[in-house]
This record gives C-alpha cells, structure tokens and sequence, in this order.
C-alpha cells in the first residue's frame, strides 16, 4: 500500500457536509484540543454516506472517528496516547498519526477483503459444511441452503461493519494533522495549543473559519480569519484527505454500492 499524501487542493462537490450537526457546526467547535463532531462525526459521516451510497455505513466511519477522542486507549488527554493526536516523532520519524492511518487504513482493506474471500469460499462449500447436512436433514435441501447462505452474508456484514469501524479510527488522526498541525503539549501533555490572539486563544484553534500560521519570532499561531465559516485551508485539506482516503479504499476493496447493501 502507498502512503497517501497531502494534497492542498480542493475541489467543491456540493455535498451538504452539515446535515448531520444540525446544520450549526459551529456549536461542535470543541476547545480542549480536537475538532470535535463538527469534523470526526459530521464531515466525515456525511463524506462518507455520499461516497458510499449508504447512510448506514457513513453512521458507522463517522461514529468511529468521532470515539477516537473518548476512548481511553487513544485519548488526547494523556500524554500516553496523544501520539494519536500529536506529532511525537518531530524531527526524528514519520509524523505518528501518519502512522496510525496507515495502519488501521490496511487493517480496514484486510479486514472486508478477507470478508469477502472467505464469503466466497464459503459458498462454493456450502454443501460440505456440516451446517448445511444438519439442516438438510430437517429443512430439505433448498430451505437448508438458504438458511446457510443467509448466515454466510450475515457474517460477512458483521465484518464489513468492522472494516469500516476501523477505516473511521484511522481518519481521525489523520484528519488531526492539520487540526493539531506541529503543536507540542509540553513532557506531560498538559498544554493546551492556543493562538497567539483571537476571540479565544484556544477555542479558535479548533475552529474551521481560521487558519493558524506560525510565528517565527516567539514559536506561537497567528489566526488568519478565512471570513468564512468553513473556509481555512486547513479545513479544505481535512475534506479533501478525508475524500481521497475513502476513495481509495473503495478502489482496494473493489467497492460496489449495490452490492455491499446485499445481507
């Protein structure tokens, strides 16, 4: 698998990306150091509803990046797990969320690419199984048949959905490269990033309408007001990562709308 790259370009699609925050993302703008619903949940849930072609399945990637930030294996409130959220291999190594979202990106492709090997084998095998006997012997052949078949795209479901759990948590920390960009939290992870000024020095570093650009002079953000709600570059990379990151794993799971709604 190659590594993806970071692209600064955007290209608008006209997808209502806030129906899923009550069209006020805004008030998901989250001051304790991540983008909070308003990117995790609501962008990527609606990204991901549209390109999929299922609601059901965005409600899922969408769910999962958004609990990236509550559980306490990858928490950004302990210096232990902030590698998820934050670089903590500056100037040494591959940027750690880098990291993160190749692994549970491949994770996520193995995991519905093996679903649907073993779905396959399965079924050309139905009549070896001993379900299949057992149940031939009560049902008949078709109905014993049948009944197989509709537990083998059961269980092929239930790891679809886990593939797509895990292609959710590996956005998150990708989608924090350019929410948390090179913010250091100090030896014990304590401090919180914040601009230089602002409306609120920590509240506007979460917010989508700015973009944050370095001070030479004393290490700090500037705020640089896009005048619109949603309009930071930093922002329109996430989308567009996110975007891309979904597309190519559509590609690398031979990914069929019709199809995947078949269980």
């Amino acid at each position: 698998m190659g590594r993806f790259t970071q692209e600064d370009t955007y290209k608008g699609d006209g997808l209502n990306l806030y129906a899923y925050v009550s069209n006020n993302p805004i008030n998901y703008v989250d001051p304790t150091g991540h983008w909070g619903d308003e990117v995790h949940r609501g962008v990527t849930e609606s990204i991901a509803s549209n390109l999929l072609e299922n609601p059901d399945y965005g409600e899922i990637v969408g769910k999962a990046d958004a609990g990236v930030d509550s559980n306490p294996l990858t928490s950004p409130f302990s210096k232990v797990t902030q590698h998820w959220h934050f670089d903590h291999n500056k100037g040494i190594g591959v940027d750690t969320r880098q990291l993160h979202f190749e692994e549970y990106y491949k994770k996520s492709v193995d995991t519905w690419n093996n679903a649907e090997k073993d779905f396959a084998n399965n079924v050309t095998n139905i009549e070896n199984s001993s379900s299949y006997k057992l149940k031939k012997t009560f049902m008949g052949e078709e109905k014993a048949k049948n009944s197989c078949l509709q537990s083998l795209m059961e269980e092929r479901e239930k790891q679809r959905k886990k593939a797509l759990k895990q292609l959710g948590i590996a956005l998150h920390p990708y989608q924090d490269i350019d929410a948390h960009m090179d913010w250091d939290t100090g030896p014990l992870g304590i401090i919180p990033h914040h601009a230089n000024s602002g409306y609120d020095k920590i509240k506007i570093f979460d917010d989508p309408r700015y973009d944050l650009v370095k001070n030479l002079e004393n290490g700090g953000y500037d705020p640089v007001d896009s005048e619109d709600d949603h309009g930071s570059e930093r922002f329109k990379r996430t989308k567009q990562k996110t975007e891309d990151a979904i597309k190519q794993f559509m590609k690398d799971v031979n990914y069929c709308a019709t199809k995947s709604q078949t269980f």
